[in-house]
Formats: C-alpha cells, sequence, structure tokens
C-alpha cells in the first residue's frame, strides 16, 4: 500500500506472530468486516477504505483515497477529529480512546459513528493511523453488545491518559485509573477507598470541596484548576470535572471524576498574562496590568480599607543621558531607577512604568493621607542617588505628583491630577514633590 496514492492491499499480518490464515484471508476479513476501517497517512490524507464504508455511506473509495480525512467529517465535529487524531499520532503505539462523531454519506446525510483509532504510523507495512469506524445509526441492543461496549468502557477508563475515577455517594474513589494514581502521586490501591477531597495539595482543598458541593441537585459544577502533587513529587496543575451518574433521583449517586493535566497550558497562560501586564525592560507593571490592579482597589470601600494614593514619577534629566551616551545606556538607567523605586515602596503598593521615563505607583493602604507624601519623599531621595553606569556615574532627578484615590473614581482621573502636580513641578525646576487634593 502506498499512502495518498492508489491502495493494493492492507497488510493484517501481526508482528511477530506466525501467518495461520491462506494468503488473501486477513485482507478479505479487512474488506468486508461490519466497521468501516480507514488507514490516514500522517498528512491526513485517506489513504485506505474498506469495501464496507462504500455499503454504509454510499460513496466509492476511488473518489476519497488521497483526499483529507476531514472532508468526511461534519463541520462542528472536525475539531474533535482534528484533536483525535493528533493524539493518537502523538501518544505513541496502541489503541486510543473512543469518540463519537458525524461523517458525510454519499447523499450528503450525516451518520453518526464511533472511531477508535490505533497507532500504527512506526509500522512499516502501514505507515498510518487505523481508524475503525462503527455506525450508530442502527446501533443494536442486547446482551452481547452491551458486554462489549462494556469491555470496551473498561479498556478506555483505565488506558485513558486522563485521570479518570468513579467516585461513590460518600465521595470516596471507588475505582480509578493509572493516569490518576500517577497525578495523586500514590498507588491505585492507596488512592482506592480515599476521600476525593484529599487528592489537591492543602492550599486548594477548600476550593475543591466547594466544586464537590457544586454537584447537589444533579448539575455538573464548571471545571476548576488545583494542584496536585504527582508521583515524581512534581506539583502539576489539572483541571478537575465531576459528573453525576446516578440511575434515580431517590438513588445514591455515584460520579464520574476527571482530572486532566494542564501544567504546560497553565504555565502558558501565566507567561502570557505575564508578557501582557508588565514591562519588558524594567518587569514592572505596564499601564495594563497597573489599570488592573487600580481596579480592584477602587472597588473597595476606602473608609474602612484605609487611604490609598497614586504617585506619579517623572525623571529629570533622562532625556540629557539618553541623548549623550545612547539608549543602550538610558535603558540600563531606567532599569536601576525601577529597581529603586520597587524597594523602596511596600510589598503592598503597585509599581508601573506607563512611559519612557514615567513611573507610576499605588500606595495602599496608607494608615493616613499624608504619609503618601512621605513615601513619595523618600522614593525621590533612592532616584537622586548617584547611577554607576558602564560609561561611568550619571545622576538623574524626578519631578513627583502626589494625590489621593477615591472609591469608584476612573484611573484617568487621578492620573491626571498626579501627573499635572508632578508638571508643576517640573516648571519649577524638578526634583521635589506636590501634592494634589481629589476633585
Amino acid at each position: 500500500m502506498t499512502l495518498g496514492g492508489a491502495p493494493t492491499t492492507l497488510v493484517c499480518q501481526p508482528v511477530g506472530v506466525e501467518r495461520n490464515l491462506p494468503e488473501g484471508v486477513a485482507d478479505l476479513v479487512v474488506e468486508h468486516m461490519s466497521d468501516m476501517v480507514l488507514v490516514i497517512d500522517s498528512l491526513g490524507r485517506i489513504a485506505y477504505a474498506n469495501h464496507t464504508g462504500e455499503l454504509v455511506l454510499g460513496w466509492s473509495r476511488e473518489d476519497w483515497v488521497g483526499r483529507s480525512a476531514f472532508d468526511l467529517v461534519h463541520p462542528d465535529d472536525v475539531g474533535a477529529a482534528a484533536e483525535s487524531l493528533a493524539t493518537a499520532s502523538t501518544s505513541g503505539p496502541g489503541i486510543k480512546q473512543p469518540i463519537e462523531l458525524r461523517v458525510r454519506d454519499a447523499d450528503g446525510g450525516w451518520h453518526p459513528v464511533e472511531i477508535i483509532t490505533s497507532n500504527l504510523l512506526d509500522e512499516p507495512t502501514v505507515r498510518g493511523l487505523v481508524v475503525v469506524a462503527r455506525d450508530l445509526s442502527a446501533r443494536a441492543d442486547g446482551l452481547e453488545v452491551a458486554a462489549v461496549e462494556r469491555r470496551r468502557f473498561e479498556r478506555v477508563f483505565d488506558q485513558s491518559p486522563i485521570g479518570l475515577a468513579l467516585v461513590g455517594p460518600d465521595d470516596r474513589i471507588v475505582r480509578l485509573n493509572d493516569a490518576l494514581a500517577r497525578l495523586g502521586g500514590r498507588s491505585q490501591a492507596d488512592l482506592a477507598g480515599s476521600p476525593l477531597a484529599d487528592l489537591p495539595v492543602e492550599d486548594d482543598r477548600d476550593r475543591f470541596g466547594e466544586f464537590l458541593a457544586g454537584r447537589d441537585g444533579g448539575a455538573a459544577p464548571d471545571p476548576i484548576e488545583v494542584r496536585v502533587v504527582d508521583v515524581d513529587e512534581r506539583v502539576r496543575w489539572v483541571r478537575v470535572s465531576i459528573s453525576p451518574v446516578g440511575s434515580g433521583p431517590d438513588e445514591a449517586e455515584y460520579s464520574v471524576f476527571r482530572a486532566e493535566d494542564v501544567s504546560e497550558e497553565h504555565a502558558l497562560r501565566e507567561q502570557l498574562l505575564y508578557a501582557a501586564t508588565h514591562d519588558d525592560l524594567t518587569g514592572l507593571l505596564n499601564r495594563t496590568g497597573f489599570h488592573s490592579v487600580y481596579d480592584h482597589v477602587v472597588e473597595r470601600d476606602r473608609s474602612s480599607a484605609g487611604a490609598a494614593a497614586l504617585v506619579f514619577i517623572d525623571l529629570d534629566d533622562f532625556k540629557e543621558v539618553n541623548d549623550r551616551h545612547g539608549h543602550e545606556v538610558g535603558d540600563q538607567l531606567l532599569e536601576v531607577v525601577a529597581g529603586r523605586i520597587r524597594r523602596t515602596v511596600r510589598t503592598s503598593d503597585a509599581v508601573a512604568r506607563i512611559g519612557g521615563d514615567e513611573f507610576l505607583v499605588l500606595l495602599d493602604p496608607l494608615s493616613e493621607p499624608t504619609a503618601a507624601s512621605d513615601l513619595a519623599g523618600r522614593v525621590l531621595a533612592a532616584v537622586r542617588e548617584p547611577v554607576e553606569l558602564s560609561v561611568g556615574v550619571v545622576r538623574v532627578g524626578a519631578s513627583i505628583g502626589v494625590t489621593p484615590v477615591r472609591s469608584g473614581e476612573p484611573l484617568s482621573a487621578g492620573l491626571n491630577r498626579a501627573d499635572s502636580a508632578a508638571y508643576d513641578v517640573k516648571r519649577s525646576g524638578g526634583n521635589a514633590v506636590a501634592g494634589t487634593a481629589a476633585t
């Protein structure tokens, strides 16, 4: 069989097993088995389709071999199909988790099917993903079918890369798979029978308990992310969900618990959030990040939370240093100044670089409004200290404006007042602090 071209014969000989069937019989079995069989190459193209596909869907396989497998899939199911094939391609050999989706027939209708994928990309005689699709439009009932489905479910449950558990009415783990045991850092035997609430780290257990309580009334709560310590003693972020599966409204309900490792996704989100809210040069907040912190502060009742204030810092003589020594030296100076401001204020205060040589500090909380001017004076003294750079010692000053923060006041209003006060200082020669009252 040549992937991407016309198929010749599908080799069904298992690796390392003596062939007992006459030549060609195995291929004949695949051709006429009750399920549709497709081979998808590494580019997502159909390299082989058995005769059952023609009977069920009505299209000639010659029309599909060489085309993208996603041409068969309902547009709403393409995402799930792509995720399933991608997972199968990257997770090594073996049977993958079945999924249900809809495929197109020759008349333009849609057939619900269940697909199970096996990764044989590294098998020289196949070099593709073998997809077995079962037509669900006329699913048979009966004990035999139920038994097959049960065995399939148990295989999927046990072999799923996602942590799964069956949880009893007392919220203890009745059954779990190996993936959940690895995430939980204990063996299946140790975790079976233990309270599900013990799974996350201590700091996340209250929130996890609220999550478990959220399924009261039979509704599944929204998924949350919590931390666990895995078998390698690493802290992992997992996205957890739980769904009640009681068979009657008056019966004690069991639940299916699902835990998916999202540590890489969580780390990426944190990196993207940091990049979106912080200044690349200094590591301080940028205007977006500062605005978010400010909004949380002004939402509080200032009468009970204590006073807060904005401090606007506009460096004096920075342009001369930048023009004389170049932008690289100017950047070095900004990094030093940013570090001095950060070390002078308290850990509870937010510090941002909002322009080339402009900084903004949110002082919260303050024991009294006048404390803002005192702290701004210490910032000015720190900024005015000589700075040792690659070109030698340089000095800058600062024009600083201070204004109180009122509950519910937009940042633009307070920033305008503080900026105006700093501007008055600069016009008067700089290197001073001026305060302004809220209007």
